[in-house]
């Protein structure tokens, strides 16, 4: 990790090159008629384009018999159309040297293809049939079920498997957000193509939809492509969406016993909204609380309470939250009364040590990651996705370039202090233990009569 003398020495080269980014990258937003948002981020600098169709729901929209569904669907949508069969599709995309993805979150899905510029036009067309114009291959089904069980299958031989499954369970009960991405076992089995269709029919259409264009774009050519292949599709009525429960409230404790080299207490804290503005001095916030070196959470390390400490950010349409787990020297049983102290001295924490070069530290590196991503066309949906799907279109801006770095730089010491000071204090967090099993004793070996025994 670079000091934070170091660090510091990168910040105006760092906000310079995120200027000069952002003021060729303005992003033009556009609404079809049918209520279709359109987002084009242009970089004149590489001779691609990448292409993405983010569709606002995920495990959001499912349920314990539709568990699954969402990812089941992605899978489904690389298999044919009314016009294109899966050979086809793979064959018109190979012979555009394009790349094509997907990967489905908790409230949206995301479809990607990158292609030369020059084959934008063909490459939309393969997109949004794909995307919006698929007929399910009834044929297709199984070989599709059988892939996904075989996922379920290889992520049950994760060593966390467990864990992940018993935190979020706990942290997320009562809610969609609790069930595993890919579906259980019982879900996928009996899920019927009809279910899906009907899936298919209630969220696939294009005002739950977000199209963003990156790369080498020639905005008025692009829109006209954009008003011929998206612009005739149907608005949709959309399903409402579930109640939600309240997470947090007094006294929410679980323990599990799971695998591992080491016990864990996971603190779940109340964080800001992405589309809040508190949302940026959290981003400082993060970063602070995840250093090595300068964390105020190394404090439990020093004191010996804790062996490790990691954080996390899970944020969604209905929850932000931020969690701390803390790694116990080994494995075995912990009390409430010791998980509790340990959360309690979260609240406790000395919050004095932040130095202004370290704040501006951690504001070069939140510029450093924007431009990456940035400038990785390919990457840029995998990032900006969730803010598409959340956001207010009208904001869009607000999330690409220099104007989602510059309100960084308003923030000091003193305001970092001040929001970690509310994160950490929050009256009631969510505790979960995992409690790793010790690993049994290997019996001693059987020795034949006589053996060892002096002659």
């Amino acid at each position: 990790m670079n000091t934070p003398k170091l660090r510091l020495l990168l910040l105006p080269v760092c906000l310079a090159a995120a200027w000069t980014f952002a003021a060729a990258a303005e992003p033009v937003c556009r609404r079809l008629a049918n209520g279709l948002e359109v987002v084009i981020l242009t970089d004149n600098t590489n001779p691609a384009i990448a292409s993405f169709v983010v569709v606002k729901t995920g495990l959001r929209g499912e349920g314990m018999s539709s568990s699954g569904i969402s990812h089941m669907l992605e899978h489904l949508l690389f298999n044919g159309t009314a016009t294109r069969t899966q050979e086809q599709i793979y064959e018109e995309a190979d012979l555009m040297g394009a790349y094509h993805n997907a990967f489905t979150r908790d409230d949206y899905t995301c479809y990607m293809m990158l292609a030369p510029r020059e084959h934008f036009p063909k490459m939309l067309n393969l997109q949004v049939d794909m995307v919006f114009h698929s007929i399910l291959p009834p044929e297709k089904l199984e070989k599709e079920r059988g892939i996904v069980l075989e996922e379920l299958a290889r992520d049950r031989t994760s060593p966390r498997y467990a864990a992940e499954r018993a935190l979020a369970g706990h942290v997320f009960a009562g809610s969609p957000y609790a069930l595993p991405a890919l579906g259980t076992e019982a879900s996928i089995a009996t899920m019927s193509r009809e279910q899906i269709l009907r899936y298919y029919r209630s969220y696939y259409v294009p005002n739950n939809a977000v199209l963003l264009l990156v790369g080498d774009v020639d905005i008025p050519t692009a829109l006209d492509h954009v008003e011929r292949e998206l612009g005739a599709l149907p608005r949709g009525e959309l399903p409402g969406g579930p109640a939600m429960p309240a997470l947090f409230g007094p006294d929410r404790f679980a323990a599990f016993d799971v695998d591992g080299a080491a016990s864990q207490v996971v603190v779940t804290l109340s964080a800001p909204a992405l589309t809040e503005p508190a949302w940026t001095v959290f981003r400082l916030v993060r970063r602070w609380l995840e250093d090595e070196e300068m964390s105020p959470l190394a404090a439990l390390v020093r004191a010996g309470a804790v062996k490790g400490f990691q954080g996390e950010t899970l944020t969604n349409r209905d929850y932000s939250l931020y969690q701390i787990t803390l790694e116990l020297p080994g494995p075995g049983p912990v009390s409430p009364e010791r998980a509790r102290a340990l959360a309690d001295k979260l609240r406790a924490l000395p919050l004095d040590h932040l130095p202004e070069p370290v704040v501006r530290a951690y504001i070069t590196q939140e510029t450093v990651s924007e431009i990456y991503d940035m400038e990785n066309i390919h990457y840029v949906g995998m990032w900006k996705g969730q803010i598409l799907a959340l956001a207010d279109p009208a904001r869009y801006p607000d999330y690409f370039g220099d104007r989602a770095i510059a309100p960084l730089v308003r923030f000091d010491a003193t305001a970092v202090r001040t929001e970690t000071a509310r994160l950490l204090g929050h009256p009631n967090p969510i505790i979960t233990v995992l409690a790793a099993k010790p690993a049994a004793k290997s019996p001693a070996p059987m020795m034949p009569p006589g053996a060892g025994m002096p002659r």
